[in-house]
Order: structure tokens, then C-alpha cells, then sequence
């Protein structure tokens, strides 16, 4: 039988991660200027991303003692969590030892480095049975981490967790070649997969979609454009959002999906890049903006709402916006686990794992 534990909470032991300073280069720390604008969690990756070759790899996998390798395993993308009882969750962290197999490059799993901090490694498994991790205590729990992220106390770690979700689903969906057809087996440390065929050999590495979220505000300025889809849970809304097409840019696309989703016409002139989010559910980077609709001042602009797109698209005034951020919010789509949050709220926003959470606080606060 295997033996698992968690390693200690990041926050404290001597491989915690500690909180970081704001900058434009992706740390980031929570803001003082007001309890209702939170950082978002998962921009808060502090490890340092080596590239290493094989060999390198091989001797990470084997670290014990003083420098230590830490595994995170998943299985189709999906985490395996401690369920604590009271509604929160912590990560599973394991050591070479607690692996139900010798960490070899090639027995059957997927091994992706993702990166050092101090004299620690952190690589993910993603394995294709969870059930014999699943098995060794009754509160172990394979979920997403969508549907966890705000609940795990260690928020400096989310961001780390979110990369490798984003790798594990990867690899797990990509199983061949593109130009031929071919098995594809992984390489380079995780970071890509390679083609079987030895006439092809060709690498496949994972694909970013670029997609925009906007917090887009009446002529006005003290009204909030925000849209639900219907598997959402009840009284959420949210930024409307976004892939960018080929051959547009992101202004353009910004403009475009608010015309498509509400029937709003945006002041392109207003159109204002933010910050960005990595969000790998699966792959997708979120690029922020702000922008004003077009109209005159005093009055809404009338709204349209594309039905196959979205459930409601509704004008919020900046004080039922204030109001909201006071309420916890959430990330996860299973609608079971925040009933009893948004039950009673006629206005529930995004959780702090998220973009959009912080683009509706900051315009909120003005």
C-alpha cells in the first residue's frame, strides 16, 4: 500500500511560498486600498521555470533529502484534494517515496516539471487511474481546481496548481500528431510531446487561445454591463467575455463580442487594456479590458441580448455592484456547491481566482 500526506501548507513550512510584492511582470499581492478588490490567486506563480534536459529531469525526479522534489498528481486534468469537512480543501503533495511507481521517464505515466523554488521541485503526474490515491484516506476527492480554488487556504499556491491542471489537461487531450496521425509520447521534461513516427519526429508544445473580458460601463460611467449563461449557478453575472478570431485585434475583438452578446456599440477610443490572467480551464489566457458604451449621458443604452450566447445581459448600478463584492464568490460551476452562497443574493459576482472579479472591483471603487 502506498503511503500519501500532504507536505505541509505552503505558508507554513520552509517551502512556503511567500506573498509578493505588486508588479506589471505577474507577482502580484492583495490590494489595501479597499477589502473589496481582491488579487486575483491564480497570477501569483513564484517558481522559476529551468530548462532543463533529460538528464537534468531524471535527477529531479530522483531528489531526496536536503533537495527535495514535491509531485502533484492529477488525472485527467483533474486534482486530487483533501476534502477538510468544512467546506475547504487542501492539495495533495507527495514525496519520490509516496509515487505508486519508481520515477522513471517512461513507465506508463506523464511527468511535467514545472519549475523550482529555492532548492525544491515541483512536478506534476498525471496519471490514468486516481482511484488507488482515492483509496487511501475518505476525504481524498479528484476535482477541479475551478471548483475548489477560493477554498484552498494556501492562496499562494493556486497559481502553481493552476499550471499544472493547464499541463496535465494538455497532455491528457493530445494524444497525436497533427501533421501525421501518429501517437505523440511526452518530451522535453513535459513541456511538449513528441511524434512516434521517426520520419516525422515532429513536436507539438501546448496551444494559449487569447480570449478578452470586459467590464464595459454606461456613457454615464455609474453603470456595469454584466451577462450569465444559463449553467451558470443563479443570480451570477459576470464580464462578458470572449476567443479572439484570426485576423483581429484584441480592441476589435472586444468591440465585437459586446456587440454579439448585448447589442452594445463600445466607444472604440475608450477601449483600455488592463492586466492579464492565465486561466487554464483548459487553456485559455484572459486579456482584461475597460471600455464605455456609446449613448447619451443619463440615459442606458438598450441591450440585445444574443439568446444562443447568453442567458441575460443586465445594466448594474455602481452601488448593487459595491454590494455584491461584499459577498464571498466563487469560480466553480457545480451549482451544488454554491447554492447556499448565491441563494439569497438577487446579484452573486466571480470568485477571486478570476479576472473578472478584479476588473469589477476596480471599477466599482472609483
Amino acid at each position: 500500500m502506498y503511503s500519501v500526506c500532504r507536505i505541509g501548507s505552503f505558508l507554513n513550512t520552509k517551502i512556503a511560498f511567500k506573498t509578493t510584492t505588486f508588479s506589471r511582470f505577474g507577482s502580484s499581492k492583495r490590494a489595501s486600498a479597499s477589502p473589496l478588490i481582491t488579487s486575483m490567486l491564480i497570477n501569483q506563480n513564484p517558481l522559476k521555470r529551468d530548462n532543463l534536459n533529460d538528464a537534468e529531469f531524471q535527477a529531479v525526479l530522483d531528489r531526496d533529502g536536503v533537495e527535495k522534489t514535491t509531485f502533484m498528481v492529477y488525472s485527467g486534468g483533474n486534482g486530487l484534494f483533501l476534502d477538510q469537512g468544512d467546506g475547504n480543501f487542501t492539495q495533495l503533495f507527495l514525496s519520490r517515496e509516496q509515487l505508486p511507481n519508481p520515477p522513471v521517464l517512461v513507465d506508463g505515466h506523464t511527468y511535467i516539471y514545472m519549475g523550482s523554488r529555492g532548492d525544491r521541485a515541483y512536478v506534476a503526474v498525471d496519471v490514468h487511474d486516481p482511484a488507488p490515491f482515492l483509496a487511501l484516506q475518505p476525504n481524498t476527492v479528484h476535482k477541479s481546481l475551478r471548483d475548489v480554488s477560493e477554498r484552498i487556504a494556501d492562496t499562494n499556491a493556486v497559481a502553481l496548481l493552476a499550471q499544472a491542471a493547464g499541463m496535465a489537461t494538455w497532455h491528457c487531450r493530445t494524444k497525436h500528431c497533427t501533421k501525421c496521425g501518429s501517437p505523440l509520447k511526452p518530451a522535453r521534461c513535459g513541456s511538449a510531446r513528441r511524434c512516434t513516427n521517426v520520419a516525422c519526429g515532429v513536436h507539438s508544445y501546448p496551444r494559449i487561445e487569447p480570449a478578452v473580458i470586459q467590464l464595459i460601463q454606461s456613457p454615464c460611467g455609474g453603470f456595469a454591463l454584466l451577462g450569465r449563461k444559463k449553467i451558470w449557478p443563479a443570480g451570477r453575472f459576470s464580464c462578458l467575455a470572449g476567443f479572439v478570431e484570426v485576423g483581429e485585434t484584441l480592441e476589435q475583438c472586444v468591440v465585437r463580442e459586446t456587440m454579439e452578446e448585448a447589442g452594445v456599440i463600445i466607444d472604440t477610443d475608450s477601449v483600455t487594456y488592463l492586466r492579464s490572467q492565465p486561466w487554464p480551464f483548459p487553456s485559455s489566457l484572459m486579456l482584461g479590458y475597460m471600455g464605455t458604451a456609446v449613448g447619451e449621458v443619463g440615459t442606458l443604452p438598450a441591450i440585445n441580448v444574443d439568446e444562443n450566447e447568453m442567458e441575460a445581459v443586465r445594466w448594474f448600478s455602481r452601488q448593487d455592484v459595491r454590494a455584491a463584492l461584499g459577498v464571498s464568490g466563487s469560480t466553480s460551476l457545480d451549482m451544488s456547491t454554491t447554492k447556499i452562497v448565491y441563494e439569497t443574493q438577487t446579484l452573486s459576482l466571480p470568485g477571486s481566482s478570476s479576472l473578472a472579479r478584479s476588473l469589477i472591483a476596480e471599477w466599482a471603487m472609483k
